[in-house]
């Protein structure tokens, strides 16, 4: 068999092997609130458009919070190869800046993430209490925003207050994967953030901090 043609079989061997690795159900009628953002990161850093599969994660601080910007933090794969950046301050011309982070780990990263279904996680608005009532998230919350891009698909969903919610209803495993896949990404990225959500009438404090 000629070289020619075992790379040919490779070739096709990882693209099947990527897309049912990173297969996700398309629904990119979804408004992406955050497109000027990544206009504006585009054009001063560069994203890397021809990737084969790419996690965002952008963190929205509370409205009311004046102190804290918009986050974003891209997990991509291209031919088998992983890559992650973080990029802070995104809404503001001057401060926006990309943070350092490690390399190595990035596979191991995938894995706890994959592990917790992050390409099948339903969105908040869809889930129901044991009443059958849908659950309302708090108006004016830290918003987790979750964006999945393939060269077929791409599809998004949002929470607020994750760890709060998976442990007022232990039953619904979204609440559980969220929590931990945001934990995750976070102790990854070295990002410190504190989240205070209101719990019938107690503040339900949860702080993110990383500890290298």
């Amino acid at each position: 068999m000629t070289k020619s043609v075992l790379l040919l079989f490779s070739s096709l061997f990882y693209f099947q092997l990527a897309y049912s690795q990173f297969s996700i159900v398309d629904d990119s009628t979804d408004m992406r609130i955050q497109s000027s953002a990544l206009e504006k990161i585009d054009k001063r850093f560069r994203l890397d458009k021809d990737n084969d599969f790419e996690l965002r994660l952008w963190i929205f601080p509370k409205t009311t919070d004046k102190s804290t910007n918009l986050s974003l933090f891209i997990l991509s794969n291209k031919s088998g190869s992983w890559n992650a950046r973080l990029f802070q301050n995104a809404w503001s011309k001057e401060k926006m800046n990309e943070a350092i982070l490690k390399k190595e780990e990035l596979e191991q990263l995938w894995k706890n993430l994959n592990n917790n279904n992050v390409l099948t996680i339903p969105k908040a608005w869809t889930l129901i209490d044991k009443k059958g009532d849908n659950i309302i998230q708090d108006a004016d919350e830290v918003l987790f925003s979750f964006e999945l891009l393939t060269k077929q698909a791409v599809r998004h969903y949002a929470y607020k207050c994750p760890d709060k919610f998976s442990r007022e209803y232990n039953y619904i495993e979204a609440y559980k994967n969220v929590a931990a896949i945001i934990k995750y990404i976070i102790d990854f990225a070295g990002l410190n953030i504190s989240i205070i959500c209101a719990t019938n009438s107690v503040q339900h404090q949860v702080s993110y901090v990383y500890r290298p």
